[in-house]
């Protein structure tokens, strides 16, 4: 009878040692924007949907986001340009590009001389929940957080130039 108690008084508390992904993201999130020197920037998703954002690259050819910024509730921008809020970033954000990452999966990232972009997606099965693409320097941190649902086929066919033919690559065998 006295285990009955103890068994009841440690399931009330499991949940408070287990914080679900979401809220983790969260926490960041209000962490971030509550941040003296970092700079934020929110997009709603009836925002995006009139835009037509692209990346372009320094020969004129530019992927078109418009298959991913569909999938897309939300966009955050966050940056920091000193070097306190920056190691506080990397602090955050480091831990999602580690390779043997449960939760993250790196999709690519390319360096620069000192500049490194990466993008990360939040793994769930075959889908990619949230994407982030983190760009580090040693004078900047930006982190621009695509809360929302993507594919894989999303995702490939969002950074391949038009000119490019699509081609079977490690995003779509997976």
């Amino acid at each position: 009878m006295k285990l009955l108690p103890i068994v009841t008084a440690l399931f009330a508390l499991l949940p408070l040692t287990f914080r679900p992904v979401q809220a983790q993201n969260n926490t960041t999130l209000e962490r971030l924007m509550s941040t003296d020197g970092i700079t934020v920037v929110y997009l709603s998703s009836s925002m995006l949907s009139e835009s037509s954002l692209r990346f372009s690259g320094g020969n004129g050819h530019s992927a078109s986001l418009h298959g991913l910024i569909q999938a897309v509730n939300s966009v955050y921008i966050f940056s920091a340009a000193d070097r306190k809020n920056i190691q506080l970033m990397r602090s955050i954000f480091t831990p999602m590009i580690k390779m043997d990452s449960p939760t993250y999966e790196q999709l690519f990232f390319v360096k620069e001389d000192q500049r490194t972009m990466h993008l990360v997606g939040r793994k769930k099965g075959n889908e990619i929940h949230d994407l982030y693409l983190l760009v580090d320097s040693p004078e900047e941190y930006v982190a621009i957080s695509f809360i929302g649902k993507f594919t894989r086929k999303q995702i490939e066919e969002a950074v391949q130039s038009p000119e490019q033919p699509s081609r079977k690559g490690p995003l779509r065998n997976r």
